[in-house]
């Protein structure tokens, strides 16, 4: 006889490790995807296990910091502003 909880605990061992399956895509976000098979396999090696796009963009932008600071302490500072467009169609 089956325990009145084995459906519970098959969907939640399944969806478990479903979780961890999907963990291991690449972030699509921001980039061109892949149309042929070629880049399809070549897509997302460069990105680390836990990509995560906005602690990304805050190293690179502590290395361009570091960066300008050794190529002569330029006083001159940048403003990067990103603007999100929202399509309602």
């Amino acid at each position: 006889m089956i325990h009145i909880s084995a459906p519970f605990y098959i969907l939640s061992v399944g969806s478990a490790v479903v979780a961890l399956l999907v963990a291991t895509l690449p972030e699509p976000g921001g980039v061109i995807l892949a149309n042929t098979l070629e880049e399809g396999e070549a897509f997302g090696a460069d990105q680390a296990f836990f990509h995560i796009p906005f602690i990304a963009r805050r190293r690179e932008e502590k290395v361009q910091e570091q960066e300008g600071e050794s190529n002569g302490g330029s006083s001159v500072s940048s403003v990067a502003t990103k603007t999100t467009v929202i399509d309602f169609d």
